[in-house]
């Protein structure tokens, strides 16, 4: 298989494209079209286009946030052209409108459309405003559970208003496109970089449906984002809010999730689902965190002999970069040829992501060649002073929020051992631990049908007069021991003052039982 990658501006280009190029048709061809203009227009025309010069060939494509093609960042409305010429794997593709608001039921029907293929792997495009990703890849892997799955949702440069994806005949705005690669003998590595870190403390979602979130912490999503953020942050919702992801632990790692939508009754629409009483964090980036696992998660692609390799990572991740995004880009570039785009949400398997970079690598050679590290390739970072100084406050923050977290950690035990101190004091005897005078003041209200009885220890002066108070209170406590092993299973005993009990009578059968076989 080999890959290569072209530029356009204009439908028109295509043709001085093809004809300086010599691109041959095929029906192994795949053509991924990385759009850096969400019009339909535009769309409409390069679609005609493409079909004019490749009658045979796959065509799958999606709007985007930004284009990747050998390594670099393409912008500034331009598109990327990435021509796969594939020698054994057969292409199959599937395309899909959705009919109701469950992406669920969308993963469903396009697995269905797939499955009897048996695809290797699984390239799909969805648009980024309307389509659910973790609902769609839920749907997908009831039918395929075993193919690994890569792609994104769709991006509008940022404006969040409208975005497409498209193949050789369709276009939508509300739907997913998909390619399944078909060949037992498809080499596929795919991997995900994400490094964001929780800010701040644990707060919790306290009402959510699927992947809108209406209140945090008893408090509407946008005036959380307002409160901890500032309101100039809530204002500018959606579009800033990509940057700014709240962050779930699902299992023992973080998934982010990014604003997508804001509604006029305060609740948010994020990218994927996030479930009532989900505990959640504000997301904070570190450069050189990230640059330095992305240059670690390489090493998987040094034996594999990988010939081509596809890129999808969130725009957010491109915008937090800046210039930096370069630099782990270019160590992959570095192994085979690279395209992609920067999306809405990152298709992981059957994750959707938020604010990583996850790539599937390609080959169909059956002999693995041992590829030397370049470390020169290797993503670094120089020094920077605005970028030292986020870092400086990146750390002070992740430090202080560590602290406070262990801090409301330790007065929240603190708290509730007091509480169950105090509790304890105010309701039960010291002495025989039974429940005292005040809870069974407490409780009489519940009683209003059952019996209670009275228990007193005649002459009880006189045996701490005569034997001590020592005596005494293991008196007491011998009684009421004796008087729980013997009504415990038909109510309650309760210690009061002095040397009386009491039982409240709650198993009333049980309770004649005994005393008649006593009888």
């Amino acid at each position: 298989m080999q890959t290569k990658n072209y530029t356009i501006v204009h439908p028109a280009d295509l043709n001085n494209l093809v004809n300086t190029h010599h691109i041959t048709d095929s029906r192994r061809l795949l053509i991924q079209v990385f759009s850096g203009r969400a019009e339909y227009r535009f769309i409409v025309q390069l679609q005609a286009e493409l079909k004019r010069y490749f009658k045979e060939a796959t065509i799958i494509g999606t709007t985007t946030d930004g284009a990747i093609m050998s390594g670099n960042v393409v912008l500034d409305h331009s598109s990327v052209l990435s021509f796969t010429q594939f020698e054994k794997t057969n292409l199959y593709t599937a395309f899909i409108h959705h009919k109701d608001k469950d992406s669920f039921h969308t993963g469903t029907a396009l697995a269905h459309q797939l499955a009897p293929y048996h695809p290797n792997a699984l390239i799909c495009f969805g648009d980024g405003l309307h389509t659910n990703g973790e609902r769609l890849l839920n749907g997908l892997d009831a039918l395929l559970n075993n193919t690994v799955i890569a792609g994104g949702l769709a991006g509008d440069n940022g404006h969040l208003s409208q975005t497409f994806v498209f193949d050789n005949n369709h276009i939508t705005d509300n739907g997913i496109v998909a390619v399944g690669l078909s060949n037992p003998q498809l080499h596929t590595v795919s991997h995900f970089n994400f490094d964001w870190m929780p800010i701040g403390l644990d707060k919790k979602v306290t009402k959510a449906d699927q992947n809108r979130v209406y209140t945090i912490d008893n408090m509407s999503a946008v005036d959380f984002y307002a409160k901890y953020l500032g309101k100039k942050i809530a204002d500018q919702l959606p579009k800033i809010g990509i940057e700014f992801p709240l962050l779930i632990l699902r299992g023992d790692e973080y998934v982010g999730r990014a604003v997508l939508e804001k509604h006029g009754d305060g609740s948010l629409v994020f990218a994927g689902n996030i479930n009532e009483g989900d505990s959640i964090r504000f997301g904070i980036g570190n450069t050189e965190i990230i640059l330095q696992n992305s240059t670690a998660s390489i090493a998987q692609l040094q034996q594999q002999g990988i010939e081509s390799i596809f890129i999808y990572s969130c725009m957010a991740r491109r915008r937090f970069l800046g210039d930096h995004i370069d630099n782990e880009l270019r160590p992959l570039q570095a192994k085979a040829t690279t395209a992609g785009f920067f999306t809405y949400g990152e298709f992981y398997h059957t994750r959707l992501l938020n604010e990583s970079m996850t790539y599937l690598a390609l080959s169909e050679r059956t002999d693995k060649i041992a590829l030397e590290q370049d470390l020169s390739q290797a993503a670094t970072v120089e020094s920077d002073h605005d970028l030292n100084t986020f870092q400086a406050l990146s750390h002070l923050a992740n430090a202080m929020s560590h602290e406070l977290n262990s801090l409301n950690g330790s007065l929240e035990s603190k708290v509730d051992e007091q509480t169950r101190e105090i509790f304890t004091q105010l309701y039960f005897d010291p002495l025989t631990s039974l429940p005292n005078r005040s809870k069974l003041i407490s409780v009489l209200s519940n009683h209003h049908n059952n019996y209670l009885l009275l228990f007193n220890v005649d002459r009880f002066s006189q045996i701490n007069n005569f034997y001590g108070f020592d005596a005494g209170d293991k008196l007491l406590q011998s009684l009421a021991l004796l008087l729980t092993q013997k009504f415990s299973s038909v109510g309650t005993i309760y210690k009061l003052p002095s040397d009386e009990f009491t039982l409240i009578i709650e198993e009333r059968e049980r309770f004649r039982s005994m005393t008649s076989l006593k009888n």
